[in-house]
């Protein structure tokens, strides 16, 4: 299944409950079959369908993600969160209405607001040292709460339109290597953020490495979890999240 063309067929018919059928009717439609070929393909597709839908809402279980579907969805009925495409805005406004420098601000606030980590602050500029943005994560227990240890948070932010490539994680890496000489192998995570995504090679290699990835629509999802307002307009819920 085509996710663009999906997106486009729900929001053409713009309701939060839709008979899957029709759904798959519209979406071949816009794909370019006829009517009567559309509906023909809709029926022979609805199982495909059905797998497509569960995959993506398990997906997005598990990345944090905002998910299009809900997993009330069911062969005969899919059921919709158009408040998708408010945080799809969102990941717009994280790549054309922010400058680099704001959006290492925003990775500090999803640390400070999303993980609940003490300290999150950016670099100055010019000297990071191979990092954007910093934090630490106490970990407490008992009664009174007491800190047990602290973790340490590095991350790297790259307002892209393209996908992170892999020479990019690897620069990060290096990064990574001297810090954990000089920090003697204690606790750290390492993050690294995009407005974008990364391709299967960074991926891999990334992970590989332990590092977090945070891809554009997990960050404008994150942000859109913890917004204090109630807005339709994304550039304004941005600069709110932001100043706060």
């Amino acid at each position: 299944m085509n996710r663009d063309l999906i997106f486009q067929s729900v929001k053409s018919l713009n309701q939060e409950k839709v008979e899957t059928a029709a759904l798959l009717i519209e979406y071949f439609k816009n794909a370019g079959f006829n009517p009567f070929r559309a509906a023909e393909e809709a029926e022979k597709k609805s199982g495909a369908f059905l797998d497509y839908l569960n995959d993506e809402i398990n997906r997005c279980t598990q990345t944090g993600e905002a998910c299009l579907y809900l997993p009330t969805s069911n062969r005969n009925v899919t059921c919709l969160n158009l408040k998708f495409f408010f945080v799809q805005q969102l990941l717009g406004e994280l790549y054309t209405s922010i400058s680099d420098s704001e959006f290492e601000l925003v990775c500090a606030k999803v640390l400070k607001h999303n993980w609940k980590v003490e300290n999150a602050h950016v670099t100055k500029a010019k000297s990071d040292g191979g990092y954007d943005f910093y934090g630490s994560y106490l970990v407490k227990g008992g009664k009174n709460s007491f800190t047990h240890s602290v973790i340490e948070i590095f991350g790297q932010s790259k307002q892209y339109a393209g996908n992170i490539s892999r020479p990019e994680i690897e620069k990060f890496i290096g990064f990574i290597q001297k810090n954990a000489l000089s920090r003697k192998h204690k606790p750290t995570i390492y993050i690294y953020a995009t407005t974008s995504n990364f391709s299967p090679e960074a991926f891999q290699l990334a992970n590989s490495f332990g590092i977090i990835c945070w891809t554009g629509m997990q960050i404008a999802s994150f942000i859109y979890s913890s917004l204090e307002i109630e807005t339709n307009d994304a550039k304004a819920a941005l600069l709110h999240y932001l100043n706060h």
